[in-house]
């Protein structure tokens, strides 16, 4: 996604409008089409080998310094690069540096350089010196490119818009989406990659967008509430909410609109499907390494014969909003149980959540996981503790749940 300098946009009024590249046209094509060779081209080399051709490239477009830079930037996130190891380089070059000076005043200098570090080598009590790019291995420079992805320019375009909107993303503080959509698993979709990229949103079903289309298929609309809003953990949610709007963007019809802090003001980024931006990720569900793990460590720790389930269950509260669990689970007796998680950032909807479930006549069997972060707000902890069904069907945890406490939790639902 762009940083903050990167980003092309104006304003009219409170509207933000951001300036998308066009993707048909040919000089920015030409462009796209030379850095991204460069990149293609240049797996094996040194990053500082490869910044030398892009700058050769730039000297070629002076009227496209800014989406140059853009583009550039979507191509080294597209890129991947070794990483160094966790060596003290630091002490490993003031250790060479002092063996150096100590092989300079002893009059090894005038040596011929094959022999000079020949000596140098068995000073430091090594086999053979390490070259200069080992040496500064912990420097950006010397990353070497490992693999760049299969691409095409116009896609390099469609990305660079997309990465335009992350970037804003990351500073707004509320996000609606309405989404007219009569594609059952391309919704299924969305929502996992919602909920896997840790939002939760208030989602209802609202009046059609095309009230005039003969089919116009469910429409709802989600509303998240932005990193902008939250004291605390705002980059990281930030990160995840930029990173889930692409997939808005694999959807037939719909809008979003956003309150975006720009330059000290709160303005109202408004995008539809008619802006034609394109999604290029993959069109399955995310799934996190750490929500991998606890599935995989839930199925094969648990003998108690309870079961994760693939199917996603929806549900409306007293208010006709919906709720959209996070995982849902099978007892041995052919119950079944789901989660629905809280996180730092969603303290917002946790006590609607709760008076929901307290006091609807026939509430779905829900465990709520509450993130510790949310329970050392001593005020908010009293008003959690005195739901009766946090205390008979909630569980706390850091970061995020065990096995052994979730299993607990679903069990409160065998009696």
């Amino acid at each position: 996604m762009l940083t903050k300098e990167l980003i092309i946009c104006k304003t009219s009024g409170n509207r933000l409008l951001p300036k998308f590249l066009p993707v048909t046209d040919s000089e920015l094509l030409s462009l796209a089409q030379r850095l991204l060779l460069i990149y293609q081209n240049g797996v094996g080399q040194r990053r500082s080998q490869l910044e030398e051709a892009l700058e050769q490239v730039g000297q070629l477009y002076p009227k496209e310094t800014k989406a140059f830079a853009a583009i550039q930037k979507v191509l080294d996130d597209m890129a991947t690069f070794t990483s160094p190891t966790e060596a003290d380089y630091p002490a490993e070059r003031r250790r060479i540096f002092l063996a150096s000076a100590e092989a300079i005043r002893a009059g090894e200098l005038a040596l011929p350089p094959e022999e000079y570090r020949t000596r140098l080598a068995a000073r430091l009590g090594l086999p053979s010196l390490s070259t200069s790019r080992q040496i500064y291995a912990d420097l950006p420079d010397n990353d070497t490119l490992l693999q760049f992805p299969p691409a095409t320019p116009q896609e390099i375009l469609e990305r660079t818009n997309i990465a335009l909107v992350q970037g804003l993303l990351l500073m707004a503080e509320k996000l609606e989406i309405t989404i007219q959509e009569p594609s059952v698993p391309k919704l299924r979709r969305l929502l996992v990659r919602m909920r896997f990229h840790r939002l939760l949103a208030t989602v209802e079903e609202t009046r059609p967008l095309h009230p005039t289309a003969e089919k116009a298929g469910q429409t709802i609309k989600l509303t998240i509430d932005g990193p902008c809003s939250i004291l605390s953990q705002t980059r990281s949610y930030g990160f995840q909410l930029a990173l889930f709007f692409p997939a808005i963007c694999a959807m037939e019809r719909w809008r979003m609109s956003a309150k975006v802090q720009w330059k000290c003001k709160t303005r109202i980024l408004e995008l539809d499907q008619d802006d034609r931006l394109v999604f290029h990720g993959a069109t399955g569900a995310y799934e996190p390494p750490e929500i991998k793990m606890l599935l995989d460590y839930f199925r094969e720790r648990m003998p108690d014969g309870w079961t994760v389930t693939e199917e996603i269950s929806i549900f409306s509260d007293d208010q006709a909003r919906m709720i959209v669990p996070d995982f849902s689970f099978r007892s041995p007796q052919g119950k079944l149980v789901h989660l629905e998680l809280f996180h730092r950032w969603h303290a917002s909807q946790l006590l609607p959540r709760l008076a929901y479930l307290d006091n609807a006549k026939e509430p779905p069997a829900i465990v709520i996981g509450v993130d510790k972060a949310l329970l050392a707000n001593s005020e908010k902890a009293e008003q959690y503790s005195a739901s009766p069904w946090f205390q008979n069907h909630a569980f706390s945890y850091r970061d995020f749940p065990t096995a052994e406490k979730l299993l607990k939790a679903l069990k409160s639902f065998e009696n």
